[in-house]
């Protein structure tokens, strides 16, 4: 065998022994030994390599099992700790990435004077510090060396610094020779959904889901969300928190998260700190109608009519939060009484008896006080009464 797809005007040369085998897509390249070189034109201030990898659990004593090198960059796996170790230029680094026998998607990002960042199954795992130097070329792109004893499908390699978003895409990719029952996979992995309950909020993307569809260790997709216990003002409330790739944001307010809530409101009568604490859910109802302001809004905006309503005390408050604004009382205990910013300006108690600033009041006529202004400018207010309330 020599060589094996297209990279920029080149193929890749492969050593004697590489074979085709079946990949995480269609065929894929197993090298026992040695690695694949494909010359590159130009040196680079930012580079991306993608590739899937999947080791076959031998480990030679002797050799390093190698992903990629260029003439000033290393990565592979260290024979003697099995850690995933780099070494850019004359710096080498050892990092707690392990290696496994299962199908794993990396990315390698390299920006001059930045950094070098390796991605496991679209998760960032390390950062490391880039020199001043660019990607040197000039011994080619290496795939695998040492005893690699790995294979390798999915191989690209950019000429930029791609984006979480970008990587993520790479992960999910769906390709030629990918099975039904693949596809639906990928698509059911990759579609936002409720994990479960957890204790406590997870600081990795693995959370310990306790009550849930699978229990144990669950590693979220990016949008999954989970249900926790929170403390609030002496209250134990139910707060979810979504994986948003890098961390776990609360999903707060609630109401704008009524679909999320929903998912996990089963569990919340389930979990015992939370199902006697009926102060949670009159919290969670009383943000809902806050957040029906935008209707509420309208309705003021607009004349709506309502055919039957029966409440037992009516109060008018433009601003709770002082006595000068407009105000109104319609109940047992004030009558009906109308203030306007601290002064009283009509009322009609429990006796029967009214008062109207300004007006004198007989048993049958009402002297009403003297305009000095415009009629219409004059109005503060209006109450409609109609006949067969």
């Amino acid at each position: 065998m020599e060589s094996i797809n297209y990279a920029g005007g080149a193929n890749m040369t492969l050593p004697a022994d590489a074979q085709f085998v079946q990949g995480v897509s269609g065929n894929a390249l197993y090298l026992p030994a040695g690695a694949g070189t494909v010359p590159i034109d130009g040196n680079r201030n930012e580079l991306t390599i993608s590739l899937w990898r999947q080791w076959d659990g031998v480990v030679d004593s002797a050799e390093y099992r190698g992903i990629f090198a260029t003439a000033n960059i290393k990565v592979y796996f260290d024979q003697g700790t099995d850690l995933l170790t780099v070494e850019l230029e004359d710096t080498k680094t050892v990092t707690d990435i392990k290696d496994d026998q299962e199908q794993t998607h990396w990315c390698f990002l390299f920006a001059k004077n930045s950094f070098f960042k390796i991605y496991k199954n679209a998760e960032l795992r390390a950062e490391l510090t880039a020199g001043n130097d660019p990607v040197d070329f000039s011994e080619g792109l290496k795939l695998g060396g040492g005893r690699t004893h790995a294979t390798f499908d999915e191989f690209r390699f950019y000429k930029k610094v791609l984006n979480s978003n970008e990587i993520n895409g790479l992960y999910r990719l769906v390709t030629k020779g990918t099975q039904v029952q693949q596809l639906e996979n990928i698509i059911a992995n990759n579609t936002p959904r409720y994990l479960g309950v957890v204790e406590t909020v997870p600081s990795t993307r693995t959370a310990i889901i306790t009550k849930g569809e699978k229990l144990g260790a669950v590693d979220a997709n990016g949008g999954d969300w989970v249900l926790s216990g929170q403390t609030i003002g002496g209250w134990k409330v139910g707060v979810c928190y979504r994986w948003s790739g890098a961390q776990w944001v609360n999903l707060e307010p609630e109401v704008n998260y009524a679909k999320e809530y929903q998912a996990c409101l089963v569990h919340m009568f389930q979990i015992e700190e939370l199902k006697h604490q009926t102060g949670h859910f009159g919290a969670l109802f009383a943000k809902v109608l806050v957040a029906q302001k935008a209707m509420i809004d309208e309705l003021l905006v607009n004349q709506a009519f309502i055919k039957n309503l029966v409440v037992q005390k009516l109060k008018i408050d433009t601003d709770d939060t002082t006595n000068q604004d407009f105000e109104a009382w319609f109940d047992e205990l004030n009558g009906l009484k109308i203030r306007n910013k601290g002064e009283e300006i009509f009322k009609i108690d429990t006796n029967g008896d009214i008062y109207i600033k300004g007006a004198t009041v007989t048993a049958n006529k009402l002297i009403a006080p003297t305009l000095t202004e415009d009629p219409q400018n004059a109005v503060f207010g209006e109450i409609w009464f109609r006949k067969g309330i």
